[in-house]
């Protein structure tokens, strides 16, 4: 959190749900991913060297790498997804009214850990993109993989600070002023230019120190009259320890580029330090509802959907899922998880055309703390409105969206005879720059 007295500078803002439009004047902007640019994408052999440029086409070998896309007319060039596993810990910081503030990712209070044992491999957020690399070698001792992870680290990285502050902003951490939004518009459109300015002060393969000190030249900030000044972003920690794909080369997702896991950020808070309980949508539904757009009709835009769930035989990461640990002693919980998965592809007729949504996600940001209590002879583990910020992605016209959110109703989780959960009905609203509420209704939900 920024360390500075908000009601000094304006009230806090209270802000919430959208799912189909993104970009109005006035809201924060999800990052763009960047571009590697052919040096950067060339990689490096064992021996430290730079390897060419052109890797050839088809399967990568052992020892090769790539980090943009690489097609010509012979055809594309394509590796496997490994994981990259370590830890890091950033900032991004600026002086606001000549006092200086920093927004940590993930937190303040510490760094986060990613690859084995701390994320599914297929959200891994820190990848290599390469041939099958040697798993009995030390990460360290295989360069060309420990640099193809570094430059996803700093892909990473960036992302994940952008839109670090985009939640602060929406979640009313820090005030929704015009310098803020641009600010974070700004970061957000210079993905590419953060990868860079990240240069590495650190000698080894396996980790990085970096501070990029932003020219303001161009920026919003290079105006006399800005409040914002001293943009910096800045890799405080970071190490890589080690690497794993799947035994089977089969069971290893192929990727022509460090783009695949683009959208597997890092989150603000930090995770559960207890014992959890995982649990799997049994059965669920929502409506999405948003204002008149067409104004002959005067009906407002609604889209019901099901919740991918047992009831509709899904499996692995493609289920809704929900976390939360407690700790009883202090009468306190903790929402660490809640993804809800809608249709794979959802349509509405919006003045004469159609509208297409895909890919659609609901996913609690970070976490969120709550308190239990007793109602009707069982435990209630209750979470005050506006407590939990959730992220909403989608594709929508062959477009990335993502758009924050904030509950608006109490959210409500109960356990009952059967060791199942369920979520009592919540409400998530978000409210665009023009000023229209879009709100997502989600009915009771049932996990098992």
């Amino acid at each position: 959190m920024f360390q500075f007295d908000l009601e000094k500078i304006a009230p806090p803002l209270s802000l919430t749900l959208g799912l189909l439009l993104a970009g109005c004047a006035g809201d924060t902007k999800p990052p763009d991913s960047g571009n590697f640019d052919d040096e950067a994408s060339a990689g490096a052999n064992d021996s430290g060297l730079p390897l060419p440029i052109d890797v050839g086409v088809g399967e990568l070998d052992p020892g090769e790498c790539i980090a943009g896309e690489k097609n010509g007319e012979d055809g594309a060039a394509w590796g496997y997804v490994h994981q990259c596993g370590g830890v890091w810990w950033g900032r991004i910081g600026f002086t606001f009214e000549g006092t200086g503030l920093d927004l940590y990712v993930p937190s303040a209070d510490g760094w986060a850990h990613f690859g084995q044992g701390h994320e599914d491999y297929l959200e891994s957020k820190v990848m290599a993109c390469c041939g099958p690399h040697d798993p009995q070698l030390p990460l360290a001792d295989q360069p060309t993989y420990a640099e193809n992870c570094m430059l996803d680290l700093r892909q990473q990285v960036c992302m994940s600070i952008s839109a670090g502050l985009e939640s602060a902003i929406e979640s009313g951490d820090i005030p929704k002023l015009k310098e803020t939004v641009d600010l974070q518009n700004w970061i957000a459109d210079n993905t590419t230019a953060c990868m860079k300015g990240l240069e590495d002060t650190n000698d080894s393969p396996t980790g990085l120190k970096a501070k990029w000190e932003i020219p303001p030249a161009g920026t919003p900030w290079d105006e006399s009259d800005f409040d914002i000044q001293d943009v910096y972003v800045e890799v405080i920690l970071a190490n890589l320890s080690d690497l794993y794909r799947p035994p089977a080369i089969e069971g290893a997702p192929i990727c022509d580029s460090l783009n695949w896991n683009r959208d597997h950020l890092f989150e603000r808070g930090l995770p559960p330090s207890g014992p959890g309980i995982d649990a799997v949508l049994e059965s669920g539904a929502g409506m999405m509802l948003g204002p008149v757009i067409d104004p002959e009709s005067g009906t407002p835009l609604q889209l019901g959907t099901t919740f991918a769930s047992l009831d509709t035989s899904c499996t692995g990461l493609d289920c809704s899922r929900l976390s939360l640990s407690a700790d009883a002693s202090t009468n306190t919980w903790s929402l660490d998880e809640l993804r809800l998965i809608p249709e794979p592809r959802l349509t509405a007729e919006v003045a004469g055309q159609t509208i297409v949504v895909e890919q659609s996600r609901i996913e609690l940001y970070g976490d969120a703390k709550g308190q239990l209590g007793m109602a009707g002879g069982v435990s209630e583990y209750r979470l005050a409105a506006g407590d939990a910020q959730f992220v909403v992605r989608a594709e929508v016209a062959g477009e990335m969206v993502m758009l924050f959110a904030h509950s608006s109703t109490d959210l409500v989780a109960v356990s009952d005879s059967a060791g199942g959960w369920e979520l009592q009905p919540f409400e998530l609203v978000y409210t665009d720059a023009q000023g229209d509420a879009w709100t997502m209704t989600v009915s009771a939900t049932q996990w098992l």
